[in-house]
């Protein structure tokens, strides 16, 4: 809409070709939210004539996996990577904190409080074959009681915006939903449009050594934005004549509103419309739905998400992408901690026999806690190795020891291919 477009062209500037520059907007959000709802509510006032022009995939990456090779690669050995619990880290902490007498008098070549607690420190890859995007909008920030939110506005970042007409008809769209569309990129990368929009945020942007991706970066039109990223998306769809329509809790689309001398002024009836051509796009190109969740998905919905029952749109975590990715995550990280542990043991001399029953212990601490929110405890394999543990650091001596985890991971990283980040 016109009076979006020029609202944002406030706080936008050309810099020069190709390269456009997003400043002082934050302290102005609570108006340019209004104007939106605004402007939703006038466009609502009468039937609207949608069509794929009128939207956009939106994707944020960070300042360590941002598309170098202009590709979206499926996240792998190569190319992703995670901080996982090592399993020394209760007996490492026993000595860092001195539990008792006994702990307090061991040599373990260095003083007690030089010794790193880390609990998460033992680095493993992340296999995911999908790609994941939000429509006309940043994906919303998810809070989790009892746990950290996940966060999507993170702080130096690189934002990818492209036609969704361009992609309505690839063969690797899995699931359209407005706040969780995503490609099934298993066989073969996705490469990002000619036509995209990036967006990258102003410190990192200065930071960048990555001088070949840099160089190509004004082939494409490209908006600096210094914070606040979910409102910078705002204003650069708005600038480029998208009306944002930003998500709920990275689940839903919900209504938003204001008073306005007494009278709320809302965007329900341009959810309801918009809503309803997501149905159409769904219903004509994927042959599912959007508003009446299919019965396979509402099946697990009763059974486990309840959640969700009644919300509008298929979710990758009800997907089996999500169980196969759960599965393949897990046996990685098996895989992880017997290579580590096989490492650690030979260098302390432990025999083959004490190793594989201790493998076994640890395997099922892992199989115990599975894909549960929780974070791993190593209960058993601690209770019945805790002597033996305490003997290989008391060995090695603890800055052996912590000399030995960083080179494991360090080799773990050697198998990074920065080309296939994205």
């Amino acid at each position: 809409m016109k009076v979006l477009e020029e609202l944002a062209g406030k706080y936008i500037k050309k810099e020069s070709n190709n390269i456009y520059r997003v400043e002082n907007y934050s302290d102005s959000e609570e108006d340019i939210k209004k104007a939106i709802i605004r402007a939703k509510n006038a466009l609502a006032s009468k039937t609207i004539a949608f069509s794929l022009d009128d939207f956009v995939l939106v994707r944020i990456t960070d300042e360590r996996n941002y598309p170098r090779n202009f590709k979206y690669f499926p996240n792998d050995e190569t190319n992703s990577w995670k901080k996982i619990e090592n399993p020394f880290f209760p007996i490492v902490g026993y000595l860092k904190y001195n539990v008792d007498e006994f702990y307090r008098t061991l040599d373990v070549g260095c003083p007690h409080e030089d010794i790193n607690y880390e609990k998460f420190n033992i680095i493993t890859p992340r296999y995911r074959d999908t790609k994941h995007f939000s429509i006309n909008s940043l994906a919303s920030n998810v809070n989790r009681l009892f746990f950290d939110p996940i966060r999507f506005d993170k702080e130096k970042a690189v934002i990818i915006i492209e036609p969704l007409k361009e992609r309505i008809t690839d063969s690797r769209l899995a699931i359209l939903n407005p706040v969780d569309t995503f490609f099934d990129i298993h066989e073969t990368p996705l490469d990002i449009s000619p036509s995209a929009i990036f967006m990258v945020q102003e410190v990192f942007y200065n930071e960048l050594d990555d001088l070949e991706f840099k160089e190509k970066l004004p082939n494409y039109q490209v908006f600096i934005y210094k914070d606040n990223p979910a409102l910078a998306v705002d204003l650069v769809l708005s600038y480029l004549g998208y009306i944002p329509q930003r998500s709920y809790h990275q689940s839903f689309i919900k209504s938003q509103y204001f008073f306005d001398n007494g009278i709320e002024v809302n965007d329900e009836e341009y959810i309801k419309q918009y809503q309803n051509y997501m149905e159409y796009l769904n219903q004509f190109y994927l042959h599912t739905s959007y508003l009446e969740v299919p019965e396979i998905y509402a099946k697990v919905r009763r059974e486990s998400a309840r959640d969700y029952i009644g919300m509008p749109g298929v979710l990758h975590s009800e997907t089996k992408y999500r169980v196969s990715e759960q599965a393949r995550n897990l046996e990685s990280d098996i895989k992880t901690y017997q290579e580590y542990i096989t490492y650690i043991f030979s260098l302390a001399g432990i025999n083959d026999k004490v190793r594989s029953d201790y493998l076994h212990l640890v395997k099922e601490d892992v199989l115990d806690i599975g894909n549960d929110p929780v974070e791993r405890t190593f209960f058993q394999s601690f209770r019945a190795y805790e002597e033996l543990l305490r003997a290989i650091i008391v060995k090695l001596t603890y800055p052996v020891f912590d000399g030995y985890t960083k080179k494991f991971n360090e080799h773990q990283l050697s198998k990074k291919d920065i080309k296939h980040q994205g």
